[in-house]
């Protein structure tokens, strides 16, 4: 088994509920799928394929905060063979409207995974325009607070990505989540982690580092990673936290 440590390029948090609902209107060039009926296990046995040979599975030994801890990892695909990746065993694929693909992270409608799509042409959508759109939704939410944020811009050998993690709070709840979103020709891609503040840790960032740099798209990686090949910038809105 090899070790897998933290991806120095990805310590992000994700989209809440508020911004997956304004997505009602955009068009995707991607179904929503019910992973009832449009996942499968991809095992080692009767259905391993070039598609998947190279995604992670089983036990894996993860190295964090010096302590190595064993996660379990499945690895899934759509019935089409567009989509395929790893999961972590605890991480529960469930149908929700208007997600690629949703998990809930633990019983609570408010810690989730999930990934939505926007297509580019239908919607005249850049992924400039999608961070500015983000932003504004989350900034003038007067029910879930913005209380901080920050937003990185990674620029790869062959792809620009965006970071905003942000932490808000909810009937005197606080909430930290991380959005990582990137494009190809055609869609931008927006992969979303969100955790009460009190339950996040390093595992969790961890674990969504793992599922970003084994998620395909076509059967090419959507994430390519080169220690050399990135160049991370800050980006501030000048807007007042609470």
């Amino acid at each position: 088994m090899r070790e897998l440590n933290v991806f120095k390029y990805l310590s992000i948090l994700v989209l809440c509920f508020a911004f997956l609902s304004c997505n009602e209107n955009k068009e995707s060039s991607y179904i929503p799928l019910d992973s009832s009926k449009e996942f499968e296990f991809n095992e080692i046995t009767t259905t391993y394929n070039t598609n998947t040979k190279d995604l992670i599975r089983g036990a894996v030994p993860i190295m964090i905060e010096d302590v190595e801890k064993k996660i379990g990892w499945t690895v899934y695909q759509s019935t089409d063979n567009q989509l395929a990746f790893s999961l972590p065993d605890d991480w529960k694929i469930k149908a929700r409207k208007k997600c690629v693909l949703y998990c809930n992270l633990v019983d609570f409608r408010d810690d989730y995974f999930a990934l939505v799509t926007n297509s580019k042409i239908s919607n005249n959508l850049s992924l400039d325009d999608y961070l500015l759109e983000l932003f504004n939704v989350v900034s003038k939410d007067t029910t879930e607070l913005l209380v901080d944020y920050e937003v990185k811009k990674i620029t790869m050998e062959d792809r620009l990505m965006y970071v905003f993690s942000f932490e808000t709070r909810k009937n005197n709840i606080d909430y930290t989540t991380f959005s990582c979103f990137t494009e190809d020709d055609l869609n931008i891609f927006d992969f979303t982690l969100k955790r009460k503040k009190e339950n996040i840790s390093n595992l969790d960032k961890l674990k969504f580092d793992v599922v970003l740099e084994n998620f395909k798209i076509n059967k090419t990686k959507l994430f390519s990673y080169s220690k050399d090949g990135f160049k991370i910038e800050k980006i501030e809105f000048g807007v007042n936290k609470n």
